[in-house]
């Protein structure tokens, strides 16, 4: 294993090394650093996870054992204390504080959102260890998956990584901690490219794959390298059990999508809760340690409940009782896990989806099997075929449903049945719940995760991004003269028409006048007898709809205002802006129009501005050749034709810091110039410096080189 899991690692190092290209020469370093990461990752949030119960309850076995044991008070005592607890430490974070979600993770690979602080994730980690060991009804691989993101996030920022390569890494990070916390590489692979991308992007395909192969060798190193789930799929009758599978698939995804709406539900009604965080978290917990009380099946990740369902003699799936259980457990284990979400904590849904599939097959294969014994397998083969389908139903992403049940259980008679049960899945699903469960939880921040990546993008963009605030309102007392000289005065066709409070009224256009001037009404019109209503856009619209907006009113420009109820005037978003945002994000061509953040009274807001024509904004790392030089002693902008505008540099604790250059700045190592001018002189600089020609100027006295 170990010898072919390094052959694996030399032949993709040439596909990571071509798709990232050599930016920096260490990516490859990077992503076996990310691998190896999470698997330090999952070994110390596991231990600790289960040494806090073994701690708390006297008893070191697993969840089902542990909480068995327990009298029925502390059923209840029991996660309720320790969702408590839990919830004390994260409000002691900020209220922004949190681990990457999957949906949070999204939005960081597929977004391009950067997020490399560590504190805020520890914390969050910390929470949701202490509520996972109490019994909360989540997966480890929240936790998992959260710190091994945010940790690669980290890794990248401290290496200046560009975005592109940011974007690749933080990608590793998560198919490398979904790797290990299931020992399924390929299906982690599978989860980043169609859950994250969205497609097999070749950019990512390598390095991704790479990371998952890593972190399973790590892993591997110093535990058993067998499956997750070690079912044995069975078949009595391949013809008529599939009428077996296609009830399997229409009940999981009947039971993914009941899962979504019940954990929707539970959010919002914590969410109507009129209590701090801890105490929301205290009565999530109870309610689970009641579930608990008949249901101890329930508490956790369910990974030992999963094992029972799926061998015979589990829960003794052929006989009556155990059918009932095992349906009874699929509501059980959706309310608790939802209640345990809704009420604050961050843990993992995905195991928790896979006992609900593993349970909902359980009980359609128990009663064809006690109805029909010779002719269909039984419980626990189409157990292992419910967790297929519950994940197609849950994610929407059926090459992952297919592949990872094999790789959970290694059993490859599964294939050809699981793609009957996830077809019917993930239709049956769909029709129910429109979003998936990841997809849902990006809806409720306002993105719409449909179409394209680059429509996402766009999606992800709001008309605040690029709004134009630089517009004259014009008071609508202004006199019909005044009006006509605002025209006569410069290039406008439109004046945008307020009240002196700043509310939005409407638009005069240029033509308007006409009637006004071929009557001689002048003296007695005023500008709000002008006025004619538009369209208005608000600050937090996507551009998708300032683009259709536009292309319907096919117009070049519209008003914007900062909410639907709050009609203050903004500014304009223009068609020519929405190109340029277009060919900055989707065709990555920073030439026309570039966005930045700056501070005012509000906080920080982000704008646009224009680039000069023929001119790129770029960010490059300092050359070798100037580490050492003041701004002043490289003469860039003389001798290369560019400006630097900004240099962005990194402390020794991480702290980043912008710096504005002066001819006194020194340039250090690590720095990155924020430079403004043709790409091509930009290249040309980075090309000789880079190469050190020449002695450079330094501190010492050293002299530059001419170009």
């Amino acid at each position: 294993m170990e010898r072919g899991g390094r052959a694996l690692l030399r032949t993709l190092s040439g596909s990571v090394r071509a798709a990232v290209g050599d930016e920096h020469g260490v990516f490859l370093g990077l992503v076996i650093v990310v691998g190896c990461l999470a698997a330090l990752v999952s070994t110390l949030l596991r231990t600790t996870t289960s040494g806090i119960t073994g701690l708390v309850t006297g008893r070191w076995a697993g969840m089902l054992e542990v909480t068995s044991a327990l009298p029925l008070w502390a059923r209840v005592a029991l996660p309720a204390g320790a969702a408590l607890v839990a919830g004390l430490i994260l409000a002691r974070l900020r209220p922004d504080a949190g681990g990457e979600t999957i949906a949070g993770v999204m939005e960081v690979v597929a977004l391009g959102k950067r997020r490399d602080q560590i504190q805020p994730v520890l914390g969050r980690a910390a929470s949701t260890v202490v509520a996972l060991a109490g019994g909360s009804s989540l997966g480890q691989e929240g936790p998992i998956a959260a710190l091994s993101t945010r940790l690669s996030a980290w890794v990248g920022a401290r290496a200046r990584l560009s975005d592109e390569p940011f974007k690749i890494l933080s990608a590793c990070g998560l198919a490398a901690s979904l790797s290990v916390a299931y020992n399924t590489p390929i299906a982690a692979t599978l989860f980043v490219l169609e859950i994250i991308i969205g497609s097999l992007n070749p950019r990512f395909l390598g390095p991704v794959i790479m990371a998952s192969a890593v972190a399973a060798i790590a892993q591997h190193s110093v535990t058993a390298s067998s499956p997750l789930y070690a079912g044995t799929f069975a078949v009595y009758s391949p013809v008529t059990e599939l009428l077996g599978y296609a009830l399997v698939g229409l009940a999981t995804g009947v039971a993914a999508a009941l899962f979504r709406a019940c954990m929707k539900l539970a959010r919002v009604a914590f969410d109507y809760l009129p209590a701090s965080v801890p105490t929301r978290m205290f009565v999530g917990g109870a309610l689970v340690g009641l579930i608990g009380i008949p249901l101890p099946y329930v508490y956790g990740n369910g990974y030992d409940t999963i094992n029972l369902l799926i061998h015979e003699d589990g829960l003794g799936k052929n006989a009556l009782p155990a059918i009932l259980l095992a349906a009874v457990l699929v509501v059980g284990k959706i309310l608790a896990t939802s209640l345990s979400a809704g009420s604050g904590v961050s843990g993992g849904v995905f195991t928790p989806t896979l006992f609900v599939g593993a349970a909902a097959g359980a009980a359609v294969g128990g009663i064809l099997h006690l109805l029909w014994p010779t002719v269909f397998a039984g419980g626990a083969s189409y157990a292992l075929l419910g967790m297929g389908g519950a994940i197609a139903g849950a994610t929407r992403a059926p090459f992952l449903a297919i592949i990872m049940p094999f790789e959970l259980t290694g059993d490859v008679g599964i294939f050809v049945p699981q793609m009957v049960v996830v077809i019917l899945a993930l239709a049956s699903s769909r029709a129910l719940q429109r979003e998936s469960i990841y997809t849902a939880e990006l809806k409720r921040k306002g993105i719409i995760w449909e179409g394209s990546p680059e429509e996402r993008v766009l999606r992800s963009l709001k008309v605040r991004d690029i709004v134009r605030r630089d517009v004259t309102l014009v008071p609508d007392t202004l006199p019909f003269g005044q009006v006509l000289q605002f025209f006569l005065s410069g290039r406008n066709v439109y004046a945008y028409v307020g009240t002196k409070d700043g509310k939005f009224l409407g638009v005069v256009d240029i033509h308007d006048l006409k009637e006004v001037l071929s009557e001689d009404l002048g003296h007695l019109v005023l500008a709000r007898d002008l006025v004619r209503s538009v369209p208005t856009l608000t600050l937090d619209e996507p551009l998708t709809r300032a683009n259709q907006a536009l292309w319907y009113r096919d117009v070049g420009q519209l008003p914007v205002v900062t909410s639907a109820q709050d009609q203050h005037f903004e500014g304009l978003v223009t068609r020519r802006d929405l190109l340029a945002t277009f060919d900055r994000e989707v065709l990555k061509r920073n030439v026309m129009l570039s966005r930045f953040v700056h501070t005012d009274e509000g906080g920080e807001v982000a704008e646009a501005f224009e680039i000069p024509e023929e001119r790129s904004l770029q960010q490059i790392k300092v050359p070798p050749s100037l580490v050492g030089a003041t701004i002043g002693e490289a003469d860039i902008r003389r001798r290369f034709e560019i400006n630097v505008l900004t240099i962005t540099r990194y402390a020794a604790d991480g702290r980043r810091t912008c710096i504005e250059p002066t001819p006194q700045t020194r340039l250090e190592y690590g720095d990155t110039l924020t430079v403004l001018g043709k790409a091509e002189l930009v290249r040309r600089f980075q090309e000789i410096q880079g190469r050190g020609d020449g002695t450079p100027v330094g501190g010492d006295g050293r002299k530059v080189p001419g170009p």
